[in-house]
């Protein structure tokens, strides 16, 4: 029986590298200065990347990100599939500090990315450190156009007791603008930086906004060139410096960050010279040359929360904001028993789409379907960001015959009706007659199919091996001794009592667990004294949880946490998804939530 065991992990192991769905970090310096940045990347691989959850930087200034990059590549009948969560640190302080792991659900499975340690020197850089910054801009003087005696206004010249520096704040000014100053979380917003300018200057962007708390989109900004707009009664060239899609990721006030721009100006004396000379002959040598520095100021958006979901309605937001239309169809009309064929669902709109769920589909009995790929394109010339994402989901037919598929609902909020809208796709017949193949996992005809097989051999392998784990466990429970609570009649004392005894020998057991490196092992001990717990503080079962929760609406709260208690040791006990910290922590609410409910409950 060991020897099997064995075997099956090391097949399942096997596979599992083939299809290759991982969820990893990399950072871009071991070391760095106190004045360096620090690029890190999650990275998700070949799946579905949903609830991702940014850690706390503790030591660190997130100066942007996370801002979301989604790749795919395809070789033949294969796509493999990538997103980057990008995020900029820069050191609060000196000395080692962490980078933290980063948590989410890879295909419906808990992942957590490992964690980096980096030496932060006491000087301002470190060679080698830093990557080379992407500029938004070409190098150089970005808005020195060809001069035109027609533009070469009076503003050009000089009086005298004049300032340059003052005429150049008076004439030059950087502008962050927003589409709008309330939004909802996950409600895309456009920010604009722009150079407004009455003078002729060699200008360069200087410092680029770093954005913190959303999610970045960068804008296709079709017209480099000057445009002439009136601000404050004055008419200005103004040239567009960034165009960004922003999504809030938390409510609050959102600071959009400034940028800056180098302007270099000459300006030529105005003595001796008419109004018509100034507009009509030509400059000449430049009477003084200076550099200033213009900053737009920072702005201000007020990030509302989402209303709560309706009572009767959408049950399952899939957390897209916007306005989308849904559609889906197989790809073949024609279908035979053990063949793979594919389902494509496809959403169609404008917003935001970056972390949505894959839609549910309820499959009829007879039919197997596996996890989807996922392909998404943007069109960034519009604001929203234009997305259609589609999900292909293979599936099996194992026995001939008449089959529908329900209705495949998806739930998005629109900002513009303030309210949940559900779209449903039409039922959809299937029509399959027998294969001549025998069973799918022996027809191995293209990489399609094989991918598909190893997605087989582990969701079979995977039922497998939680089935013994389960009896392990299930054995490993009985042998743990159970409270005894005698019969009342047999009993000289109050059954209360009797459970307070119980009740304080699990408390003890727990204050006294401590996780090591194996935390499942922890997580274990943990979930067979609160199980103990239960059965003898409350006389149930722990699978009966719930209905006592029903029965016992004053109490809701506390047993609440006993639940979420639960559901933290089932986690924690199959998946290394919790840092010996957090089982600490949770150690700590253990001991808190039942001695709460040894208190409160009867």
């Amino acid at each position: 029986m060991k020897g099997i065991f064995i075997h099956l992990l090391l097949l399942i192991f096997s596979n599992q590298c083939l299809v290759a769905q991982t969820f990893t970090a990399r950072i871009s310096a071991k070391t760095i200065g106190k004045n360096d940045r620090l690029q890190v990347d999650f990275i998700a691989n070949n799946g579905a990347l949903t609830g991702f959850k940014m850690p706390a930087f503790r030591g660190w200034v997130v100066l942007s990100g996370p801002n979301i990059t989604t790749n795919q590549m395809r070789a033949g009948n294969v796509v493999k599939q990538q997103t980057i969560y990008s995020l900029t640190l820069v050191p609060s302080t000196t000395g080692r500090l962490i980078v933290p792991s980063a948590t989410g659900l890879l295909n419906n499975r808990p992942v957590r990315t490992s964690s980096f340690t980096v030496d932060v020197k006491n000087t301002d850089h470190v060679q080698g450190s830093q990557r080379p910054q992407q500029s938004v801009q070409p190098q150089g003087s970005l808005f020195n156009q060809p001069r035109q005696r027609a533009e070469f206004g009076s503003d050009q010249y000089l009086r005298p007791g004049e300032s340059a520096r003052d005429k150049v704040n008076q004439n030059i000014l950087v502008r962050a603008e927003a589409n709008k100053s309330t939004a909802l979380v996950g409600e895309p917003v456009l920010v604009t930086y722009k150079l407004y300018t009455r003078l002729r200057s060699q200008s360069k962007v200087v410092s680029q906004p770093s954005f913190s708390g959303v999610t970045v989109i960068e804008m296709t900004n079709e017209n480099p060139l000057a445009t002439r707009e009136s601000l404050n009664g004055r008419m200005y060239n103004v040239y567009v410096l960034r165009r960004v899609q922003i999504i809030p990721l938390q409510e609050g006030l959102l600071e959009v960050p400034s940028a800056s721009v180098e302007n270099q100006v000459s300006f030529y004396s105005a003595s001796g010279q008419s109004y018509r000379d100034m507009y009509y002959k030509g400059p000449t040598q430049p009477a003084e040359d200076i550099i200033v520095t213009s900053k737009s100021k920072p702005i201000q958006i007020d990030i509302k929360p989402l209303p709560p979901l309706p009572a009767v309605g959408p049950s399952e937001f899939s957390g897209a904001v916007g306005k989308y239309n849904i559609s889906a169809a197989p790809t073949k009309s024609s279908i035979e028993t053990n063949n793979t064929y594919h389902l494509v669902i496809v959403l169609v709109g404008e917003g935001n789409l970056q972390q949505m769920k894959a839609p549910v589909v309820q499959w009829p009995n007879q039919i197997e379907a596996f996890e989807p790929t996922i392909e998404s394109t943007d069109d960034k010339t519009y604001f929203p960001v234009r997305t259609r994402k589609s999900f292909t989901y293979p599936f099996v037919v194992n026995q001939p015959g008449q089959y529908i598929i329900p209705p495949i609902s998806f739930t998005y909020f629109d900002p513009a009706a303030a309210r949940y809208i559900t779209k449903k796709t039409v039922p959809l017949p299937l029509m399959v007659i027998k294969g001549t193949a025998k069973r799918v996992v022996t027809a191995v005809n293209n990489s399609s199919q094989s991918n598909f097989n190893n997605r087989l051999l582990i969701i079979l392998g995977a039922g497998l091996v939680a089935v013994i784990i389960g009896l392990l466990w299930f054995r490993e429970r009985n042998k743990t001794p159970q409270p005894i609570v005698a019969p009342v009649a047999a009993a000289n004392t109050p059954p209360l009592e009797v459970a307070q005894d119980d009740t304080s020998k699990y408390l003890l057991q727990i204050r006294e667990l401590w996780p090591g490196e194996n935390t499942a092992t922890f997580y274990k001990q943990l979930c067979n004294n609160v199980n103990g717990f239960i059965t003898a503080r409350l006389q149930i079962q722990p699978a009966q949880l719930g209905g006592f929760m029903l029965k016992h609406p004053a109490q809701q709260d506390a047993l609440q946490q006993l639940q979420n208690l639960l559901d933290h040791c089932s986690l924690g006990m199959y998946t290394p998804i919790y840092t010996i910290d957090e089982a600490i922590q949770h150690r700590l609410k253990a001991i808190e939530t039942l001695s709460r409910i040894d208190k409160e409950i009867f």
